[in-house]
């Protein structure tokens, strides 16, 4: 796959095209992914008369970063609605994992009139009060943080993920921190949602350690026009692990 660059709403963005069939498809990746993520699935899908864009995010791949002040997901959501205008697709279907699915969730929000379906596996953007760990964590942390300068930062960055859980912030680049942060701190999407009547496939591993099972039934429950797959023995990237059944709940789902 050859990359291609395009600069959108200020952002130099690279992205593959892959396929010449009718259904055309933007697939948005997670937080700390790219377009690469979505090969397995972009290689079943075109088989099904299907083109498909696999972009990287700003801030992520081959794009550009955002501004450091950082974006938040309506940013991104305005970045999105620029990338399928100059891409000149008349509502595509956009699939998102995880973060991606945040971005489109912002995006049909204020696009009432976009009629294009939707496909969200692992959606991230339901929040829960905090649990044990998370609880344990906020109270030793005021403790915990003196030792970050004295504290090699390869070691901190292992405190970060085993101690704290913070796979995201250890792995996350300087220059888009402000961005996870100003993420991290958006409300909950769940009112959001009841406002999208787009037609919408749920794809979801039983066992998703990142954004749990019951985050998939609150979207269910407050998506207008939605349809729940749950991949029993699926975790949190099933679009790579379950390629194949992926493709075909897709396929199904395109047809209709």
């Amino acid at each position: 796959m050859k990359s291609e660059f395009r600069t959108i709403a200020g952002i130099k963005t690279c992205f593959v095209k892959q396929g010449t069939g009718k259904n055309k498809i933007i697939c948005l990746h997670g937080w700390g992914g790219s377009k690469e993520s979505w090969e397995g699935l972009s290689s079943q899908l075109i088989k099904k008369d299907t083109t498909i864009i696999a972009v990287d995010l700003p801030g992520f791949g081959e794009s550009e970063m955002p501004p450091t002040s950082g974006w938040n997901t309506s940013q991104y959501a305005k970045w999105l609605e620029e990338l399928i205008t100059k891409v000149n697709w008349k509502n595509p279907t956009l699939i998102g994992h995880s973060f991606g699915c945040r971005v489109i969730v912002r995006f049909l929000a204020k696009h009432t009139d976009f009629s294009g379906k939707i496909v969200l596996i692992g959606g991230a953007g339901i929040k829960w009060p905090p649990g044990i760990r998370q609880r344990i964590t906020i109270k030793i942390k005021p403790f915990v943080l003196p030792f970050k300068k004295v504290v090699p930062k390869k070691i901190w960055n292992k405190v970060l993920k085993k101690v704290f859980g913070a796979r995201d912030w250890a792995n996350c680049p300087n220059e888009i921190k402000k961005t996870l942060e100003k993420t991290l701190k958006e409300s909950c999407i769940r009112d959001i949602l009841k406002n999208i009547k787009n037609e919408t496939l749920l794809l979801w591993g039983k066992n998703d350690g990142y954004t749990p099972l019951k985050s998939a039934k609150v979207f269910q429950e407050n998506l207008q026009n939605s349809k729940l797959y749950i991949f029993e023995d699926g975790r949190h990237g099933i679009h790579r692990t379950h390629t194949t059944q992926c493709a075909n709940k897709i396929t199904t789902f395109l047809k209709k």
